[in-house]
């Protein structure tokens, strides 16, 4: 058979021709880079001696790409402490396998399972060579989903990457980007209007009182004297259902300023805020056999998890 050569570019750009068997094959990697992650729904209850499995599929033809790894010592590439956390290790062909494979049908049966479906067949499998290079990339967004952007709750004053200086309002230990009641007067930041028209400027936030201070950081929000923790009638911890009925208006105490009764404050709210982390994962001078390339862009993970 005639000795087939390639020119090493990134696989993403290229067609292989192969061999298999004396006929040759066109292998064509057009995956979405979108990666799917098996056991996803229990990825925080992994334990020593299970492994990572990543994968990516294509139909027509049907095509996979696998890359398996074990937990352990590896869990902080999906859940990193610190943003933009690096990582790289190296495939050795037993606990760290690249690997890419056809089928004659579609394999969203196969790949996860520990008893494969018998309706798909794998029609060519190549495991790539130990010594392929496998570097991740994680890093993570916090979202406290309270309409003012992270960037505008100073996440990162000076720049330098390091959220420890963040801004704190309410100095409660938890920094006003992943806070949802950033000055703790126990009205969620995202009920206090801090962007009314929605569109992205905080310019506009409500400052009931007009003393320059927006409603979202003001611990007395109507200038009553009494802070707006303390206009909780009923203790409840929910100052909106809160009115004076002597009044013939009927508006929220804490936005009243001719409401002046203080009472004891309720329990603080609970906070929770919401973290995307993305993985992006490239190989480096792999080689699955005829199939060889020094740069492949595999692709991202993407998972959200409530904190």
């Amino acid at each position: 058979m005639r000795k087939l050569f390639y020119i090493l570019l990134p696989l993403s750009l290229l067609s292989f021709y192969t061999c298999d068997d004396g006929d040759i094959i066109t292998v064509e990697f057009d995956f979405d880079k979108t990666l799917e992650l098996c056991r996803e729904g229990n990825i925080d209850k992994f334990v020593n001696g299970d492994n990572y499995v990543l994968y990516d599929t294509h139909k027509d033809p049907y095509e996979s790409l696998i890359l398996l790894f074990p937990f352990a010592n590896n869990s902080d590439i999906f859940n990193p402490t610190v943003a933009n956390t690096e990582k790289t290790l190296v495939v050795n062909g037993s606990s760290i396998v690249f690997n890419y494979r056809t089928y004659d049908g579609d394999p969203s049966d196969l790949i996860c399972q520990d008893i494969p479906g018998s309706e798909t067949n794998i029609t060519n499998d190549y495991n790539a060579a130990s010594g392929a290079k496998v570097n991740f990339l994680s890093t993570f967004t916090d979202d406290d989903g309270d309409g003012v952007s992270s960037e505008l709750e100073n996440q990162d004053p000076n720049g330098d990457g390091d959220f420890s200086d963040a801004q704190d309002t309410d100095g409660d230990g938890i920094p006003d980007y992943l806070d949802e009641d950033d000055d703790n007067d126990n009205v969620k930041t995202s009920l206090e209007k801090p962007d009314e028209n929605g569109d992205g400027n905080i310019d506009d936030a409500l400052d009931t009182d007009g003393d320059g201070i927006p409603n979202y950081l003001d611990v007395d929000d109507d200038g009553d004297g009494v802070n707006t923790i303390n206009e909780d009638e009923n203790g409840d911890s929910n100052l909106l259902n809160d009115t004076d009925e002597t009044l013939p208006v009927q508006i929220a105490r804490y936005l009243d300023k001719d409401a002046k009764d203080s009472f004891p404050s309720g329990s603080l709210l609970s906070n929770s805020y919401k973290r995307t982390i993305t993985v992006s994962i490239t190989l480096l001078d792999f080689d699955l056999g005829t199939i060889q390339s020094d740069f492949l862009d595999f692709g991202t993970y993407s998972r959200t998890i409530t904190k």
